[in-house]
């Protein structure tokens, strides 16, 4: 899954499925659970979440120019995030062996 991050011109908080419209996505394409999240309110940036197609379309139909006019807008890469350690297994070299805990 990739973000992608637009400006909302049209309604005060959009919801997933007038995003979905207007940008031409299918519910299968989109990550009900992540939603329409309000990346700066104020400057009217919201993300969600979209399979690689979509990304890759959504990439296409953005406006020449339009990323590089504004750097806020457009695909961003959702890496996988692991954790660091194991948080069940201890570690001697800290204070009570987890790194999870004071």
């Amino acid at each position: 899954m990739f973000f992608f991050q637009f400006r909302e011109t049209e309604v005060a908080e959009p919801d997933l499925e007038a995003v979905c419209r207007r940008y031409g996505l299918t519910e299968a394409e989109v990550d009900p659970r992540f939603g329409v999240v309000a990346t700066d309110s104020r400057d009217r940036l919201y993300t969600i979440l979209v399979t690689a197609e979509a990304a890759s379309r959504l990439g296409k139909q953005l406006t020449p120019g339009a990323t590089a006019a504004d750097p806020a807008v457009g695909i961003f890469a959702n890496p996988e995030v692991e954790p660091l350690a194991d948080a069940e297994a201890p570690d001697p070299k800290l204070p009570g062996g987890n790194p999870f805990t004071c």
